[in-house]
């Protein structure tokens, strides 16, 4: 038996319109795609602070790192990375120092902990994909030894759903 869309269940986000109600808004699958292609300028933007209801966009790409899928996927890497390495083990594609992520392995382990389970606020979870892509970020090359751990304690406080 195969779907169609007739039986499909739309996609629904809430964001603001022009005169700042709130709207539902369907997603199209052309959004999608957009808000896939766009990944990275929207990945910063949330982990800057700006609201996932302020554009359609926004509101998917929110709701694509807040699935289950993706919070277990960047947990399975902060989990990998906050085991011990070898000193000279290559880590992936890029060369990762392993000095700083000796001093990170208790932040890096909190992280993916902390992706795994309980709620945690869209700004973090963009935080957390922006340091594992970045490849010219504080995970491959860190300006100080505990340039890594400050990033993770950043993203660990910027995860906290409400803030105190």
């Amino acid at each position: 038996m195969s779907l169609n869309a007739a039986h499909v269940t739309p996609e629904v986000v809430l964001v603001f319109d022009d005169a700042g109600r709130l709207d539902a808004h369907v997603v199209r699958w052309s959004e999608r795609v957009r808000a896939r292609m766009a990944a990275s300028r929207l990945d910063r933007s949330l982990a800057e602070g700006r609201s996932p209801d302020s554009s359609v966009l926004l509101a998917i790409r929110a709701r694509m790192l807040m699935s289950q899928r993706v919070r277990r996927s960047l947990a399975t890497a902060f989990e990998q990375l906050s085991n011990p390495w070898p000193a000279d083990e290559r880590l992936g594609h890029l060369p990762i120092p392993t000095r700083p992520l000796t001093r990170a392995r208790r932040e890096l382990a909190t992280l993916s902990a902390r992706l795994s389970a309980g709620p945690v606020s869209v700004r973090g979870v963009a935080q957390a994909q922006l340091l594992l892509g970045d490849g010219a970020g504080p995970l491959y090359y860190p300006k100080t030894q505990d340039a890594l751990r400050d990033a993770a304690r950043l993203i660990l406080d910027a995860l906290e759903p409400w803030p105190a």
